[in-house]
Formats: C-alpha cells, sequence, structure tokens
C-alpha cells in the first residue's frame, strides 16, 4: 500500500463515520476533527514511518469528517434565500 493511499482510506473512512457522528452536534464533531487534523499532522513530522503512515490516516479521517460536517453546518447557517 502506497503511503498516499492512506491518506485517501481514512478520508473514505471518515465520511462513513461522519454519517453516524452527527448526532452528536455539529459543532462537536468538527471540534473533534480539528483535534484529529492537529494530531494527524504532529505525528506526520516524527522520523519513524509507522508514526507518519498513522499521522496521514488520522488527517484523512478528520478531511473525510470535514467534509460531511462543512457541508451540513453551511446549510444550517446560511441565508434561506441562498440554500437548496
Amino acid at each position: 500500500m502506497l503511503p498516499t493511499t492512506i491518506y485517501e482510506v481514512g478520508a473514505m473512512t471518515g465520511a462513513i463515520a461522519g454519517g453516524f457522528m452527527v448526532k452528536h452536534g455539529k459543532w462537536n464533531c468538527i471540534m473533534v476533527c480539528n483535534g484529529l487534523i492537529g494530531i494527524g499532522y504532529c505525528l506526520m513530522v516524527v522520523a519513524n514511518l509507522w508514526a507518519v503512515y498513522l499521522g496521514r490516516f488520522f488527517a484523512g479521517l478528520a478531511i473525510g469528517g470535514l467534509s460531511v460536517f462543512g457541508s451540513k453546518m453551511l446549510n444550517e447557517i446560511s441565508p434561506t434565500e441562498f440554500t437548496g
């Protein structure tokens, strides 16, 4: 498995899991994803190869979740004439 594929696998997993996490609130889920992406990027600068792989997975997981929560949050806060 290529190192770049781990990022996409994480994003796919995060997008699927994001649908189940919405019941905890969009804002809370966005904050959890922000924490995950911070942890992921901190792990990516470590010299260990497996830590880089884990960091890429965490970053992908967060980006996949943010793709679900961000669009729902944007639809919720935008004016009614711009939704749809």
